[in-house]
């Protein structure tokens, strides 16, 4: 038995694949059936068209890919399908770009075409082409013009034209003119100016050639003077294309000519200029300076202008025909000084101000004798000053002109009298007391009336029961003045206590016992303590107590006038200073490290504070210290009190010499604790290479690497002869010289 089974083998092709529109396709279908045939073929072409015969021919219009299908069915009902893509390509050509344009001026294109176009060619109507993508262009001469782009696929050849046909205008006005009449043997001379152009979409521009200007179409001039003239009209239309017509020397004029100079036009008072000139066809001159002066027949000629104002020369010349022409010269600007006029001199009394006030001139600027200048506005027309001390004022005043003037002011500023700053004063019960008005003071006056021996004076007494304010003012003798108050406060008793309370020093400490008064007479206050020993002084505010240890206790009696006294009490103890010492100063190599130590009889904590080099601990009693320099180390023993002593040693380093280090000549290893050791010696040897001790027959007796090991005088562990023995050493100084040593030493017991 067997299993039979039937299948569709789909297999197409097109040709062509791909290339320009339209593009005719042709299709077979070239499927086979297993066992059968096949009965049909359904084509879609991707574009919604389709077609069901086996080899079909189809056209594409438009481009873009297409995914074409078949699906082929056999006699046994088996169906099947393929795909494949066909790619029609289509180019359209497009564009758009400026349509109106003035000769000469460039008109832009922008290439709207397909994208998928990379080459073009443009044709712009006039003769000239471009095969750039967005090219500008510009049009010569006037006329309507067909632009055309040709947009194409450079590999396949695919093509299209886009054409507008008189797609640019370019035009430029076409302007013409005349005039009624174009010569006069004498100015003035009115001219009708009539515009001859056919348009009326134009703007219109005359300038008639004497430095005059019209927009009217048809206007109306008057030439004042003689001369040729040459007339230009511009116009403009709506695109902003313009034209012109020009007449070079239409307007002929003729009578006296003159042409003048003068110099300078503008200054100050009072003002000279010099006109200069030239004349023509002139028989006669009279030459006006505005002022009120003529002159005949004078062109060159110098004027002073005495008084500020604005003036207008005029020149008037007659030819032989008796034609009259005046010719205005330059105008003239005479300008004023701007004097600032300030005030005299003037004197003030402190705190008051001055202020000036300047009623000519533009500009200002103001400075001073001395910085700062204490004014309100150093640029400014008015200002004000109130300089605490005397002070002069320079100020130049300027014109727009450029006009300029100085001026200067000293103001002399008086002292206010001295008066006593305002304060209170307090007073016992029936004090009379005397108040000062203050000094240089040279009069004064005091209010209220109350309890005052004199209201006038400068000095006078009070006496008041109650609590009294009075007002003073004085004067000194330059008039200035000043207004205090002063307060008379009667009390009853005195208020006062002790800066310090209860306390602990130590011996040796010179403590301030400072009396604080609140509230006592200002005509006297008295100290007293008890007991008085240990103290600098019995009567004193501020007496200084110093005193060996032990328990103290103190009263002071503070009085004043007849209030009644106030009394303060302290109790004072004063503790021992423990003792110290820190040992002997040294003086070693540099580099070397040293222990240090301190030591007291009393129960104490150490404190160390180094100079220079660091410690290997700053509360302990013995530190280490590795010296590098000159130092003073300090170190304080403090008690349970807090009471503190200090003490220090002195640290120095030297240079290492090979000269410094030796070995003694003899030893004795007798166990007394004196030279028992035969040891290198000196300062500063930093590294022993060796140290050897030979007999005199050459035996090695002893040898050492380490400068802190010595020979004890034996031999392996026998005592070694009375004799004299040779030694060699060799090491490093600290300053990196070579060490090197030999000699001889005698041992002795």
């Amino acid at each position: 038995n067997y299993v039979v089974v039937y299948g569709v083998y789909p297999r197409i092709s097109a040709t062509p694949i791909s290339g320009c529109t339209p593009l005719i396709i042709t299709f077979r279908d070239s499927s086979r059936s297993y066992l059968g045939s096949i009965v049909s073929d359904v084509w879609s072409f991707g574009n919604g068209d389709s077609s069901f015969v086996q080899n079909p021919v189809y056209t594409y219009d438009t481009g873009g890919a297409e995914i074409v299908s078949l699906t082929v069915t056999d006699s046994h009902g088996c169906k099947s399908n393929y795909r494949l893509t066909v790619t029609p390509i289509e180019i359209i050509a497009d564009f758009s770009g400026d349509t109106v344009l003035c000769p000469g001026e460039a008109a832009n294109f922008l290439n709207l075409s397909s994208t998928n176009a990379n080459r073009f060619i443009w044709y712009f109507g006039d003769g000239d082409s471009s095969t750039l993508r967005s090219p500008t262009h510009a049009y010569s001469t006037s006329g309507e013009y067909t632009v055309t782009l040709i947009s194409s696929y450079s590999s396949l050849g695919c093509k299209d034209t886009f054409k507008l046909s008189n797609y640019v205008h370019v035009d430029t006005p076409n302007i013409d003119f005349y005039v009624n009449s174009n010569f006069s043997p004498c100015p003035p001379f009115p001219v009708q100016f009539n515009n001859t152009t056919q348009r009326n979409d134009l703007t219109w521009v005359w300038n008639f050639g004497d430095g005059n200007s019209s927009v009217q179409r048809d206007p109306l001039h008057v030439y004042f003077f003689p001369g040729d003239y040459t007339v230009t009209l511009t116009a403009t239309d709506s695109f902003g294309c313009v034209g012109s017509r020009q007449y070079i020397q239409l307007i002929h004029v003729r009578g006296p000519i003159g042409h003048f100079h003068l110099t300078p036009d503008a200054g100050c008072e009072p003002l000279s200029v010099i006109v200069t000139g030239t004349t023509a066809s002139t028989v006669s001159s009279i030459e006006d300076m505005g002022d009120g002066t003529t002159f005949n027949n004078t062109v060159n000629l110098t004027h002073i202008y005495s008084t500020p104002g604005t003036y207008y020369p005029v020149f008037t010349l007659t030819d032989s025909l008796g034609c009259i022409v005046a010719y205005p010269v330059d105008t003239v600007l005479v300008g004023a000084i701007p004097y600032p006029n300030l005030p005299r001199d003037t004197s003030v009394c402190r705190g008051n101000y001055v202020q000036f006030t300047l009623t000519s001139g533009d500009h200002f600027n103001w400075t001073a004798s001395s910085s700062p200048d204490y004014l309100t506005c150093d640029t400014c027309r008015i200002t004000t000053t109130s300089s605490p001390d005397t002070i002069t004022y320079y100020v130049t005043v300027t014109s727009n002109l450029g006009c300029s003037a100085t001026d200067t002011v000293t103001v002399n500023v008086d002292p206010l009298p001295q008066i006593f700053p305002g304060i209170n004063f307090r007073i016992c019960p029936h004090d009379t007391i005397q108040l000062q008005a203050g000094q240089n003071v040279a009069s004064a006056t005091w209010s209220p009336n109350l309890y005052i021996s004199d209201t006038s004076v400068v000095n006078p007494y009070v006496w008041p029961p109650d609590t009294v304010i009075y007002r003073v003012t004085g004067s000194n003798s330059l008039g200035c003045s000043v207004s205090r108050i002063v307060k008379i406060w009667p009390i009853t008793k005195v208020v006062a206590d002790l800066a310090v309370t209860d306390t602990m020093v130590c011996e040796a400490t010179d403590f301030p016992l400072d009396v604080i008064v609140s509230e006592a007479s200002i005509k006297d206050t008295s100290f007293m303590w008890t007991p008085s020993q240990h103290l600098s002084s019995a009567t004193s505010q501020s007496p200084i107590f110093s005193a060996p240890p032990g328990d103290y206790n103190y009263t002071v009696i503070i009085s004043s006038s007849t209030c009644i006294p106030d009394t303060a009490e302290i109790s004072i103890q004063v503790n021992p200073i423990p003792d110290i010492i820190s040992g002997d100063n040294q003086t070693v190599a540099v580099g070397t490290t040293v222990q240090l130590f301190a030591a007291s009889h009393d129960r104490v904590n150490y404190v160390w504070t180094p100079a220079a080099d660091s410690l290997t601990c700053t509360n302990c009693r013995r530190p280490y210290i590795t010296i590098n320099q000159d130092q003073v180390v300090y170190v304080a023993a403090i008690n349970d009190f807090g009471c503190k002593a200090i003490d220090s040693v002195i640290l120095k380093v030297v240079a290492c010499d090979p000269k410094m280090i030796f070995v003694p000549n003899t030893f004795t290893p007798n166990n007394d604790g004196l030279d028992d050791k035969l040891f290198v010696r000196g300062i500063g040897l930093k590294q022993l290479d060796y140290f050897r001790v030979f007999d005199r027959w050459g035996k090695l007796m002893f040898e050492t690497h380490d400068i802190s090991q010595g020979w004890d005088g034996t031999i392996g562990g026998k005592p070694a002869a009375i004799a004299t023995y040779v030694y060699v050493l060799k090491g490093i100084c600290t300053s990196d010289a070579p060490v090197e040593l030999s000699g001889n030493v005698t041992l002795i017991r």
